[in-house]
């Protein structure tokens, strides 16, 4: 494969790998990459099929999770076994796949409170997916089942339940996880949930459906977002999502 090739090829999955974030851009904005791949292509006609074949692979992928996030839409959307905040009726529903024990969801849930306060029309939901920790040692269970099993029995409490064990630096330790549950009085719950354990599972096949890689990843009007964005990136696309839903 030559240097040519392979920069193309980079170049490509580059710009398709963001196409969610694009759709959010503006239109001159779109036009000028369409442009910058029409004049490559123009000088490198031998890449024409190569680059048919890649983007035809990217819109059976697209259509793909669109039939997989229709089939799984009321469990990331209208479940109540799974956490969330902001509007009561919502105009517009935002699905954060997180863990507590990654560092960049940690970042992400203080801007998504944000968010929810500056469109009050947002609903946020948290899908947990453990990835990085089934259950820490000494510890019959986990982070995510232990915030599931407070906001199923005790919801008065999950707040500074979810905010202690976000706030938390690094991975979870049973020391940890009992210090959150002694601070807010639930260690009652600190346990074994079979129907919490049960939602994890389904979270995570949904996950994998979706061919997600990691946490975080969200979900906005079927646009899929990988990985941590800050609040002044994030509510433009937000915003616009919006906007196409109440057209």
């Amino acid at each position: 494969m030559n240097k040519t090739f392979t920069r193309f090829i980079v170049l490509i999955s580059f710009i398709l790998s963001f196409n969610s974030i694009a759709r959010a851009e503006q239109q001159q904005t779109n036009q000028q990459k369409i442009a910058a791949i029409t004049e490559l292509l123009q000088q490198n006609p031998q890449m024409i099929d190569d680059f048919l074949n890649s983007l035809n692979y990217y819109i059976e992928q697209d259509q793909k999770t669109e039939k997989t996030l229709l089939k799984h839409q009321d469990w990331l959307q209208n479940n109540a076994s799974q956490s969330s905040f902001g509007a009561t009726a919502p105009e517009i529903t935002l699905i954060n796949f997180s863990d507590y024990n990654c560092p960049y969801c940690k970042r992400l849930d203080p801007v998504l409170t944000a968010l929810s306060k500056e469109i009050p029309q947002l609903k946020v939901v948290n899908v947990f997916v453990p990835l990085r920790q089934k259950n820490p040692p000494g510890s019959e269970t986990n982070s995510a089942e232990f915030a599931l099993n407070v906001w199923k029995n005790a919801p008065q409490s999950y707040q500074q339940v979810h905010d202690s064990l976000m706030q938390k630096s690094g991975l979870h330790t049973a020391a940890s996880l009992q210090k959150v549950a002694q601070l807010s009085a639930t260690e009652s719950l600190l346990n074994t949930d079979g129907a919490s354990r049960s939602i994890l599972q389904k979270n995570y096949q949904v996950f994998s459906e979706l061919g997600l890689q990691g946490t975080p990843a969200m979900i906005i009007n079927n646009q899929i977002i990988p990985g941590y964005m800050p609040l002044e990136k994030l509510q433009p696309i937000v915003e616009q999502a919006l906007a196409e839903v109440n057209k």
